[in-house]
């Protein structure tokens, strides 16, 4: 589902001073924080906007998303509150990179991080959250610590190559949820990657970049 988001009106400047050295709840013996099953996305309200790649001097009253690089969003783990003081109505959880050939202490600390994050926006600001999926397959399990049983909001990162692990993220998603109603989105990718989200119901996102450049183009024609 797409939406249009409502406008959120500022009633606090945070700052780093404002951020909690804080434990949350857990459910896992590794102690990642456990999301809030209330606060879960319920739809794509836009626009979707990539952290770090637009300036943050107007209200951005969509959804935040950090399939960037990551020295875009690695300042927010020292003071998260950018977001809180954004008007964003959505975040994907932040995407710290997790790949094959991460040590599991590094993968268990970066996904620690996002989901700590993630806990912290909803608790301060009822920031609702899409779960990140996009991390290598190997820590496909480790990366479902702390997201409760029943969550339907997910997010990952397309791309024609890797298909198959869409369809891998999308079956892990509808075990999490403990049946097929998953919002499940995939940002990025080319056409190939847009035809087979689109076959499955999912929803499909044009690469930011991609995006602008069609405006472009569209803007160029109209011009003729």
């Amino acid at each position: 589902m797409l939406s249009h988001p409502k406008f959120y009106q500022h009633t606090k400047k945070w700052t780093a001073k404002d951020m909690p050295d804080a434990l949350w709840p857990t459910d896992n013996d590794e102690g990642i924080p456990l999301l809030r099953l209330d606060l879960q996305a319920d739809a794509v309200d836009l626009p979707v906007v990539q952290w770090g790649t637009v300036r943050r001097t107007r209200p951005m009253t969509g959804t935040w998303s950090f399939y960037v690089d990551d020295y875009r969003f690695n300042r927010l783990w020292q003071d998260p509150s950018a977001v809180l003081n954004s008007a964003c109505i959505n975040v994907v959880e932040p995407n710290f990179s997790v790949g094959l050939n991460t040590p599991r202490a590094v993968a268990l600390y970066q996904i620690y991080r996002k989901r700590w994050l993630a806990r912290l926006w909803q608790e301060f600001r009822g920031i609702r959250v899409f779960v990140d999926l996009n991390v290598a397959r190997r820590y496909a399990q480790e990366n479902l610590l702390g997201v409760p049983p029943g969550w339907r909001a997910y997010a990952t990162r397309g791309s024609s190559r890797y298909l198959d692990d869409l369809d891998f993220e999308y079956g892990l998603a509808c075990e999490k949820r403990g049946n097929d109603d998953v919002l499940f989105v995939v940002y990025g990718g080319n056409r190939e990657t847009q035809k087979h989200a689109q076959a499955r119901g999912w929803i499909w996102l044009m690469e930011q970049q991609d995006a602008m450049k069609s405006r472009e183009d569209v803007a160029e024609r109209l011009a003729l």
